[in-house]
């Protein structure tokens, strides 16, 4: 009796651990059968392939809320099934949980088709499609996301990757992904300077020179800012250029840039890295860009690429500086990052730009127009107006003037940076978006 007791409890045993992982990992199957059930089409398909995990089915849950049942499941789901529907479904969730992520990157590269593209390479909806997969599932690791990016373009087409970032460089300036990719590169050579026992100078690679070359001021900042968290890596590299007898190529220009680099930011009396808010707003900044400018860069470049790492602070200084023809030098597409026109920085841009202008609101637009000569420049204005239309529709005009804290307060609700300014709108009510002349063409 004891022993058929005993029995029955034993074949329990396995229907309590199958509740138990399904309950640990009910999400997964939920998320699977949605997928079934919505994916149709091919275009479906690939949004499907395309949406993070956090939009389809919330936020991912912790290691420890995820419990080990969860751990054992993926674990052998990755055995039995590496390149089955499962992984391919979400290959966000995939990356982000995978051993080998860069086979994981490698086949959505071929699936994107991403190897087909020929021209405009990091502007193209299938790069962007793929890249985006990585830098969504690396967001709390983004140098990890270049690294896998840059290595599966390094396998897959390296001879032509500097001709790709001139062609982006010249057309729409570093862009965010640019900068990354670069980081990545920077970060290779520093390695293979280890593997090497430090023999070789990190200005002699020839990546480094080339990047150089088609881009002086964003990349010597980058690899300035790469020395400057990495004091170790700084002296081994003014050693090996000291104590070298000749410097082939472009390694004597670089390390004279980057030390001018260096010299410079030393007037704002801070030796390690530059708050951009304080480097715009010191009382230094003239002689910081007049050393730059004796050392042959041009300084505005230089800041512009200080500031595309500053979340934007730095701009908003600028602006409450009422420097505008900043804006129209540097150009407001140096600026541009791959979400900016829907980020809530270049909202608060565009309408602090209209209240301190007051009156002078066509010349913001002017200052657009004269940089809007292609698509990418063209959608700068586009967003800017549709910024610009629905303050309007909160102010609400009627030929009043209203309290300009009232005003932006209910033109946006999460600007308490841009309140604080005191700025106050002209005499006259801004003009109606709808105006002939103050639309971009």
């Amino acid at each position: 009796m004891n022993s058929k007791q005993s029995s029955s409890r034993f074949l329990y045993f396995p229907l309590f651990v199958s509740v138990a992982i399904i309950a640990c990992i009910k999400h997964d199957f939920a998320e699977a059968k949605t997928y079934h059930n919505k994916v149709v089409t091919t275009h479906q398909v690939s949004r499907a392939l395309t949406t993070s995990h956090e939009e389809r089915v919330g936020p991912f849950r912790t290691e420890a809320q995820q419990g080990w049942l969860t751990h054992l499941y993926r674990n052998i789901l990755e055995m039995f099934a590496p390149t089955s529907l499962v992984k391919l479904e979400n290959p966000t969730l995939s990356l982000k949980h995978a051993k080998y992520p860069e086979v994981i990157a490698g086949n959505l590269f071929e699936e994107y088709h991403v190897d087909t593209v020929l021209g405009n390479f990091f502007v193209s909806e299938p790069f962007t499609h793929w890249s985006g997969v990585i830098t969504t599932a690396f967001k709390d690791k983004p140098e990890e996301g270049y690294r896998i990016v840059l290595k599966i373009l390094e396998q897959h087409d390296s001879e032509n990757l500097i001709k790709f970032i001139a062609e982006t460089k010249t057309s729409m300036g570093s862009t965010t992904m640019i900068k990354g990719i670069e980081r990545a590169m920077i970060n290779e050579c520093v390695q293979d300077m280890n593997i090497n026992d430090k023999l070789v100078n990190l200005y002699e690679y020839e990546i480094i020179q080339e990047l150089y070359r088609i881009s002086r001021e964003t990349f010597v900042v980058q690899l300035q800012t790469k020395l400057d968290k990495t004091p170790a890596l700084r002296k081994q590299v003014d050693r090996a250029v000291a104590e070298a007898e000749t410097l082939g190529g472009y390694t004597k220009s670089i390390a004279e840039d980057v030390q001018s680099i260096f010299a410079a930011e030393t007037l704002i009396g801070d030796t390690e890295r530059i708050d951009p808010d304080k480097l715009v707003l010191s009382a230094s900044l003239p002689a910081w860009l007049a050393v730059l400018k004796e050392k042959g860069f041009e300084p505005m470049a230089v800041l512009t690429a200080r500031l595309k790492d500053s979340s934007y602070k730095g701009v908003l200084a600028l602006c409450r500086t009422n420097k505008l023809s900043f804006f129209v030098r540097s150009k407001l597409e140096n600026f541009v990052s791959e979400d900016l026109f829907e980020s809530e920085n270049f909202r608060q841009w565009c309408i602090f730009m209209v209240i301190k202008t007051g009156e002078h609101y066509p010349e913001v637009q002017n200052a657009l127009s004269s940089i809007c000569k292609d698509q990418c420049y063209n959608d700068i204005g586009i967003a800017f107006q549709r910024v610009v239309f629905t303050y309007h529709k909160a102010l609400d005009l009627n030929n009043e003037i209203y309290d300009s804290t009232r005003t932006l307060n209910r033109a946006s609700t999460n600007t308490p940076e841009i309140f604080s300014v005191g700025a106050t709108p002209g005499e006259n009510p801004l003009p109606s978006p709808g105006d002939e002349h103050h639309v971009i063409h």
